[in-house]
């Protein structure tokens, strides 16, 4: 079984709806992946004008805060749930051997803080995932085929018989 919601996850309002929708047809949210994110080009920082650098921030840190949040609000009342946060290895450190870009560099930095304070507030792990293959590979190893109410950002498809899926992305996903 499973369940397609297209929804901007940096509204709070679609971030809301689309909980509710899980919460709807499966009684709760077991597990939510934040994964949305991205950008769309390489600048100097004198060339990243204000509405790139929120644009950025917004869909890589604030659609993992608002989504984080709606979910959190089930999970806590449920006294169980796990939420795992795509962060990247750009939030870490510039990589060597390849342009990082500052805006998005900065987002995913941020969602790695914010999981280790959401970890700490809630009293639970909360792992943080780099993006790319090896992130894919752990939750479909760790996660996919064991849970019921899989809230889904950016993973893909073929995700396997029988797990329930909510895909959620950014704007310009």
């Amino acid at each position: 079984k499973a369940m397609a919601l297209e929804t901007d996850a940096t509204r709070t309002e679609a971030a809301e709806a689309m909980v509710k929708a899980v919460v709807d047809r499966w009684g709760t949210v077991d597990i939510l992946l934040n994964g949305a994110g991205g950008f769309h080009q390489f600048a100097a920082i004198t060339d990243i004008t204000d509405e790139e650098w929120d644009r950025v921030i917004t869909v890589n840190l604030r659609s993992t805060f608002v989504c984080s949040r709606a979910a959190a609000r089930i999970m806590i009342e449920r006294r169980k749930g796990r939420i795992i946060n795509i962060a990247s290895g750009s939030g870490i450190a510039p990589n060597p051997f390849a342009p990082t870009y500052l805006p998005y560099g900065a987002a995913k930095a941020g969602v790695i803080m914010f999981a280790k304070i959401l970890g700490r507030d809630l009293r639970v792990r909360l792992p943080s995932r780099w993006a790319g293959g090896a992130a894919k590979a752990w939750v479909r190893e760790n996660i996919l085929g064991r849970q019921s109410g899989f809230l889904h950002a950016s993973l893909g498809t073929g995700l396997g018989p029988g797990v329930p899926v909510l895909r959620h992305s950014g704007f310009g996903s």
